[in-house]
């Protein structure tokens, strides 16, 4: 991996301990399985996986689970899409044979990208009526009393 790649870069945008535990994190998942279709996808399907199971502690009593990698610069830096995202990770939650404590927060994740889907078909059409670009309309002709 290209260090101007930006799946390298997002990889390497913290302290050296976590990106070694997501190195072994990653690697214990991804070793002796076996692939069809696009490596890297695969490799995202692991990548988000083991960055979602750490926990890292915040000031005070709280934590944050995973380790804030974004799914969506994750998604785009590998040329992948949500859906197709949904579809691997299916397949690699059985393969890999993840709690179900995470697949039900997979399956949440697609429920509600399915409704904001819907959603937005349905209003697309009425917010591009009402804000419409007044650029996009013909210029109006000023009629004063005078021209008159």
């Amino acid at each position: 991996m290209s260090r101007s790649n930006p799946l390298h870069q997002l990889w390497c945008t913290s302290s050296p301990q976590l990106i070694k535990l997501r190195l072994d994190l990653l690697w214990s998942s991804f070793k002796f399985k076996l692939f069809e279709g696009n490596q890297l996808h695969w490799l995202v399907c692991a990548l988000y996986e083991a960055c979602r199971r750490s926990v890292i502690p915040t000031v005070g009593r709280g934590t944050v689970e995973g380790n804030c990698v974004s799914l969506t610069r994750l998604l785009r830096s590998s040329k992948f899409s949500l859906i197709q995202f949904f579809n691997k990770m299916k397949k690699w939650s059985d393969m890999a044979n993840l709690r179900k404590e995470f697949r039900d927060k997979i399956d949440r994740l697609e429920r509600n990208f399915a409704v904001s889907t819907v959603i937005f078909k349905k209003f697309e059409p009425i917010f591009l009526d009402i804000f419409r670009n007044p650029m996009d309309e013909p210029a109006k002709q000023n009629r004063s009393r005078k021209q008159r």
